[in-house]
């Protein structure tokens, strides 16, 4: 039989909170896995989804950076990066980021189309070009 480290059983437990919308007790549990496993790129993108979440998305985005510093290939943590990145308003990093994220996975590049994350930029010239609209 195969256990889990504790530092799973707290991302894992995260996981749950996170998708019960108890955004306090699920980054309390990313925190403790972190802590204990800090070099978890998923740990980070995973917290980085609660603060977008919560509208805390500067937070957001230093928990997609790490977990792109941990695996540079990371396309969902670039496509969520642009989210935070258009929700905040910051329409160059977000289309930047959009293009990283559909260099690496081009489906992207259709989900993209219909996020309501990217309304605030939906009518920019780049990002039209970038998506195909």
């Amino acid at each position: 039989m195969t256990t889990l480290g504790q530092e799973a059983v707290y991302f894992f437990r995260g996981i749950s909170y996170y998708s019960k919308s108890d955004y306090k007790n699920a980054i309390v549990d990313f925190n403790q896995a972190l802590k204990l496993e800090p070099n978890h790129a998923e740990g980070y993108y995973t917290r980085g989804s609660v603060y977008s979440t919560q509208g805390n998305y500067t937070q957001a985005i230093v928990d997609y950076n790490q977990a792109l510093k941990l695996k540079p290939d990371y396309a969902e943590a670039y496509y969520k990066k642009a989210c935070a990145y258009s929700l905040k308003k910051e329409f160059k990093a977000a289309i930047e980021n959009l293009r990283r994220a559909i260099d690496l996975y081009a489906k992207s590049r259709e989900v993209a189309k219909t996020d309501s994350d990217f309304d605030n930029i939906r009518e920019d010239k780049q990002f039209r070009a970038l998506v195909g609209l």
